[in-house]
C-alpha cells in the first residue's frame, strides 16, 4: 500500500492522520503478522477474533484509556478502519467479549507474538554493546473497581484505593517497554523484580558478556541487599536507590564531606554491606520541614563526579523511561 498525501473535498476524513500513516506502515510491512499465531476459540462474525485483538491495539494507539471509549472515538472512523482492510471498527461490546474469551494459553501466545515483533522491529535487540544497555524496572499502581479481578487495596498514591500493579521493564535509551506483567494490587515490588530480570534474559537472550554491559536501574522498592547481590552474582551492573531510610540515616553519620548542589547535599561513604564486588555508595540529604531527610544510592559504574552520578539517578527516576 503506497502512502499518499492529498486534499479531500470533505471537511475532514479522519481525526487520526498520523495513526493512519502508522497503520499503513504496519500493513505494508506486516508488522503485526505474528499475532496470527494467537488462536482464540470464538466464532467469527463481521470480524475475526484476531481482527478484534488488533483493533484493541489500535484503540490504545488512538488514546482510548478504556474499551468503552471505542464507540465514541473509533466507530466514526470508517476510512481509518479501511486502512486495515476492515469495513469499520467493531463495537466496544464485541471487543470486550473477545478479551474475556482469552485463555491463559492465548495470553502466552500473545506474549510470544509480541516478543517476535520486538525482535523484528525493536531497537534494543540491535543495541551496540560497546556501550551499556540501561534497563529500568518500575511498578505502577493502576486503580480499578473493587470487583475487578485481582483488585486489592495496596500500594497506591491515595489511601483506600483498590486496583492492580503493573510491573514493567523499559530500555531507557530506546524508550521501549520490553516486558510487562499485571499483579494484584497488594503485590510489593520486592516480589516482582527477579521474575522480570529472568524474563528479560530469556527475551533478549543475554549472554554473560552482554550481562556485563547491562545496567539495572532500581528504585527504593526493589533496592534490597538480596536483589543487588543476586544481580551482581549474575554479572549485571546496578544503579539503585536503597530501600532502608534507617540505613540512610546511619550512613549519613559516616560522611566526611558534603557537597552542595542546589537544595540538596551529597556524600560518598564506605559500603556497609559486602556485596561481593566493588560498589560505590552515596548519601543524599535535604531539608524538609526543618528536618534532614536522607536517602542512599548504590552504583557499580565508575562514573565521573558526584553530581553526574546523582544526575543519573534522578534523571531516570523522574521520567527518562
Amino acid at each position: 500500500m503506497a502512502i499518499e498525501f492529498g486534499l479531500t473535498t470533505e471537511m475532514v476524513n479522519t481525526q487520526y492522520a498520523v495513526l493512519g500513516v502508522l497503520l499503513a506502515h504496519y500493513q505494508q510491512n506486516q508488522v503485526l503478522k505474528s499475532l496470527d499465531q494467537v488462536r482464540i476459540s470464538m466464532k467469527s462474525g463481521d470480524f475475526s477474533p484476531n481482527d478484534k485483538v488488533e483493533q484493541v491495539l489500535v484503540s490504545i494507539l488512538a488514546g482510548c484509556e478504556t474499551i468503552s471509549e471505542v464507540n465514541l472515538k473509533l466507530k466514526p472512523e470508517i476510512q481509518l478502519a479501511q486502512l486495515c482492510d476492515w469495513p469499520r471498527f467493531a463495537d466496544q461490546s464485541g471487543l470486550s467479549r473477545t478479551l474475556d474469551a482469552l485463555t491463559l494459553m492465548n495470553i502466552e501466545q500473545l506474549r510470544q507474538a509480541v516478543t517476535q515483533i520486538l525482535h523484528q522491529q525493536g531497537q534494543t535487540v540491535n543495541h551496540d554493546w560497546r556501550g551499556h544497555l540501561y534497563l529500568d524496572f518500575d511498578l505502577s499502581g493502576l486503580p480499578c473497581g473493587k470487583k475487578a479481578q485481582e483488585s486489592h487495596k495496596g500500594y497506591f498514591a491515595k489511601k483506600n484505593v483498590t486496583g492492580r500493579q503493573l510491573a514493567r521493564v523499559s530500555a531507557i535509551k530506546y524508550r521501549e517497554t520490553l516486558w510487562s506483567e499485571l499483579y494484584p494490587g497488594n503485590q510489593h515490588t520486592v516480589h516482582c523484580f527477579q521474575p522480570a530480570v529472568l524474563a528479560i534474559e530469556s527475551s533478549l537472550e543475554l549472554d554473560e558478556r552482554q550481562r556485563k554491559r547491562t545496567v539495572w536501574r532500581m528504585d527504593g522498592g526493589a533496592g534490597t541487599d538480596e536483589h543487588i547481590k543476586w544481580l551482581l552474582a549474575r554479572g549485571y551492573h546496578v544503579i539503585a536507590k536503597g530501600l532502608s531510610h534507617f540505613r540512610a540515616a546511619k550512613l549519613a553519620q559516616q560522611a566526611q564531606r558534603w557537597d552542595a548542589y542546589d537544595d540538596w547535599w551529597l556524600a560518598e561513604v564506605p559500603p556497609s554491606v559486602d556485596y561481593g564486588c566493588p560498589i560505590r555508595v552515596f548519601v543524599r540529604r535535604r531539608l524538609k520541614d526543618d528536618k534532614w531527610r536522607h536517602s542512599y544510592y548504590l552504583s557499580t559504574l565508575q562514573l565521573p563526579p558526584l553530581k553526574a552520578i546523582f544526575w543519573t539517578f534522578t534523571t531516570v527516576e523522574v521520567g527518562l523511561r
